[in-house]
C-alpha cells in the first residue's frame, strides 16, 4: 500500500527503495520501466534476480528493454538461455558479495587479516548493531543504559515498519554463532554439497523469439550464441565450414531432468530461424552504400549456405520454402540434391528458360538451358527417366533446338545405347509439335530402322531353324512310334570311346551303340542321353510346381507384363500336365 501511494504521488525513488527492500520485484520493475524510465537499473536488477525470476519478467518487459538497450538486453537473453552470467543466492546476498560494497572494517574483523565471516551475512546492519552492543557492555553502566535506550528508540519505527525484524535478528544471531565455529568444513563436505546441487533446466529460446521481431541483427546474435553455448554449433565464415565443438554433457544424476525431444525442437527452431534471418537480411533494403550492402548480403548468403551444407538439425521443407521465397537459387539446388529431387532441379532451370524467353532479356553467364544439360549429365546415369524430359524440353521451341542441336544428337545416341525409349516413343515425342523436322533425326531413324531390319532377319532365320529342327524331331518320333518301320543302325564305333564296335553290342533308339562290357549289368538307358533327359524332366517338374504358385506368376506379370506371359508359354507353364510314363525314352 505504501509503495502504491508513493508511486501515485510521484515519489518514485521512495517507492523503488521500498520495493527493493521488501523484495517486491514486480513493483520495482514496473516503477523503473513504466514510470521512472530507468531501463539500465531495471536490467541490472533483473540480472541480480536470477534466471527464474528474470525469465518471467522479461516476458513482460523484454520488448521494451530491447527497444531502449538492445545490446545489454540481448546479452541478458543469452545468459538466461545458456545459464551463464548469474550468481546463486538472494538479492541481498548478491549485493553483499560485491567486493565494492564490503566495508573496510569487515576485512579486519577476521583472524589472520582475512575477511570476516560477518561480511558474508545477508544482514550486515543487524550484525553491526549486535557487535556494537557487545562492545558497549565493557563501558560504564550509565553509558550502557544510554546506548540501550537510544537503540530502543531507533528500533521502534523500524519495528512498526518491518514486522519481520525478529526473524532477521534471529537469522543474524544464528549466522554469528555459525561463524564462531571452525572455518574448515569436514573432509569431503564441500564436494558432496556440489554434487547435490540440482540440474537447472535451461529455458527454451523459443519463448523469446517474439521480442526480436524488430531487431533482426540482435536476433541473429542471440541465436548464434545460444547454439554455440548449448550445443557447440556455429557457422565459421572464415574457413567456410560449419564446426561442432564438444559440449560437456550433464552428469548421470542430471540426466532425468533433461528433455531430449524439447531440446531437439529447440535446435530445429534455432537453425530454421537463422536460415530465414540470413536470407531476409541479404535481401533487406538499407541506407548503407551499395558496396557495403553487397558485402553484408554475400556474408549472409554464405552463412545460410554453410548451414544448409552442415548436419545441423533443421527442417528441410521449411528451408525449401524460405529459399524459394527469398529466391536463393544455390540453397534450392543444394536442398533438392540432398533430397534426391533431381527432376525438380531440371524443371527449375526449364522454367527459368521459359521466363527468360518471355521477357526478351539477355542473360549474363550461362544460359538456363545449359544448366539443364549440365545437371542431366550429372544425374542422368542413375536416373534414366530424365532423358525423355530433356528431349521434350529441347524440342519445345525453335530457339532451343537451334542452340542445342549437337546436344540433342548426343541425347538420342544415349537413348539408343541404353535402350531408354523405343524408336516409336522418340518419334512420338519429336512429332508432337512442328519444331523438330524429320531431317534432324533422319540419320538416327535410318540407323534404327536398319538395326530393326537386321534384328527381324536374324529372328526369322532363328525361327526357320527351330521349325526345321522341330520337323525332324517329329519325323523321328513318328518313325519310333511305328512298329512296322524297321530301324537300321550303321554305327561302327562304340559311343563310350572304346574302339571299333564289336559283338556283343547294345543299340539304343537314340542312335548310340555300346559294347556290352561298357554298360552296367542293369543299365537300360543310354548314358549320354540320360543326363539330358534328367535335366528336361527336372525342368518340367519345376515348371509344374511354379504353375501352382499363382501369386508368384501374378507378381511377375505385374512387374514385366507381356514378357512374363510369353516366358510362361515358353516354359510350358500354361500347358496341360503331361504324363511322362507314356513318353519315349
Amino acid at each position: 500500500t505504501v509503495i502504491r501511494v508513493c508511486r501515485q504521488a510521484g515519489y518514485f525513488d521512495h517507492a523503488v527503495y521500498l520495493a527493493k527492500k521488501y523484495e517486491r520485484h514486480d513493483d520495482y520493475l514496473r516503477i523503473q520501466i513504466e514510470d521512472a524510465g530507468n531501463y539500465r537499473d531495471a536490467l541490472e536488477y533483473l540480472r541480480k534476480l536470477g534466471p527464474a525470476a528474470s525469465e518471467s519478467n522479461l516476458t513482460r518487459y523484454g520488448r521494451v528493454l530491447l527497444e531502449k538497450l538492445p545490446e545489454q538486453t540481448t546479452q541478458l537473453f543469452i545468459d538466461i538461455c545458456t545459464g551463464s552470467g548469474f550468481v546463486s543466492g538472494t538479492l541481498d546476498e548478491k549485493e553483499d558479495l560485491d567486493p565494492a560494497k564490503v566495508p573496510a572494517s569487515a576485512g579486519a574483523a577476521g583472524s589472520g587479516g582475512g575477511p570476516s565471516y560477518l561480511s558474508y551475512l545477508a544482514y550486515n546492519r543487524n550484525s553491526a548493531a549486535i557487535s556494537a552492543s557487545g562492545d558497549a557492555a565493557s563501558t560504564t553502566p550509565s553509558a550502557q543504559k544510554e546506548a540501550g535506550s537510544s537503540k530502543r528508540q531507533e528500533d521502534v519505527p523500524s519495528m512498526a515498519f518491518d514486522p519481520s525484524h525478529k526473524k532477521r535478528a534471529s537469522t543474524a544471531r544464528a549466522s554469528i554463532y555459525s561463524a564462531s565455529r571452525g572455518s574448515s568444513p569436514p573432509p569431503g563436505q564441500g564436494k558432496s554439497q556440489q554434487r547435490q546441487l540440482p540440474f537447472v533446466r535451461k529455458p527454451s529460446p523459443r519463448a523469446y523469439f517474439v521480442h526480436f521481431v524488430d531487431h533482426p541483427e540482435h536476433f541473429i546474435r542471440f541465436l548464434e550464441e545460444v547454439a554455440l553455448s548449448r550445443w557447440g554449433q556455429k557457422v565459421d565464415l572464415k574457413t567456410g565450414t560449419s564446426e561442432k565443438k564438444v559440449v560437456d554433457a550433464p552428469d548421470a544424476e542430471q540426466l532425468p531432468f533433461t528433455d531430449a525431444e524439447a531440446d531437439k525442437q529447440d535446435r530445429s527452431a534455432v537453425w530454421n530461424t537463422l536460415i530465414e534471418l540470413y536470407l531476409t537480411l541479404s535481401n533487406k533494403p538499407s541506407d548503407v552504400d551499395k558496396s557495403k550492402k553487397a558485402e553484408v548480403a554475400k556474408a549472409m548468403k554464405t552463412k545460410a549456405l554453410h548451414v544448409l551444407k552442415s548436419s545441423f538439425e533443421f527442417d528441410s521443407t521449411h528451408a525449401l520454402l524460405v529459399c524459394s521465397t527469398q529466391q536463393f537459387t544455390e540453397g534450392l539446388i543444394l536442398l533438392w540434391e540432398r533430397l534426391r529431387m533431381y527432376e525438380d532441379i531440371l524443371r527449375f532451370w526449364m522454367d527459368k528458360e521459359k521466363a527468360l524467353e518471355g521477357s526478351n532479356e539477355g542473360v549474363k553467364g550461362d544460359q538456363p538451358s545449359s544448366e539443364v544439360l549440365r545437371y542431366l549429365n550429372r544425374y542422368g546415369e542413375s536416373n534414366p527417366h530424365l532423358y525423355p524430359l530433356v528431349l521434350r524440353f529441347l524440342t519445345s521451341t525453335p530457339i532451343l533446338l537451334q542452340r542445342h542441336t549437337t546436344e540433342l544428337t548426343a541425347i538420342l545416341e544415349h537413348i539408343e545405347e541404353e535402350k531408354i525409349m523405343p524408336p516409336i516413343g522418340v518419334v512420338q515425342v519429336l512429332s508432337r509439335n512442328g519444331v523438330a523436322s524429320v531431317g534432324l533425326v533422319k540419320q538416327w531413324l535410318m540407323r534404327r530402322i536398319g538395326e530393326s531390319k537386321s534384328d527381324i532377319e536374324s529372328d526369322r532365320r532363328l525361327i526357320d531353324s527351330y521349325r526345321s529342327e522341330t520337323a525332324a524331331k517329329l519325323k523321328d518320333i513318328a518313325e519310333l512310334s511305328d512298329p512296322d518301320v524297321p530301324k537300321v543302325f550303321h554305327v561302327t564305333q562304340c559311343a563310350a570311346g572304346d574302339g571299333p564296335l564289336e559283338l556283343p553290342a547294345v543299340h539304343f533308339m537314340c542312335k548310340h551303340s555300346y559294347h556290352q562290357r561298357c554298360l552296367g549289368e542293369h543299365e537300360t538307358e543310354c548314358p549320354i542321353c540320360a543326363t539330358q533327359h534328367g535335366v528336361i524332366r527336372q525342368l518340367r517338374r519345376d515348371n509344374e510346381r511354379i504353375a501352382q504358385q499363382h501369386d508368384i506368376f501374378l507378381a511377375d506379370v505385374e512387374e514385366n507384363g507381356f514378357s512374363a506371359i510369353a516366358t510362361a508359354f515358353n516354359r510350358g507353364i500354361m500347358n496341360v500336365a503331361r504324363v511322362e510314363n507314356g513318353l519315349p525314352a
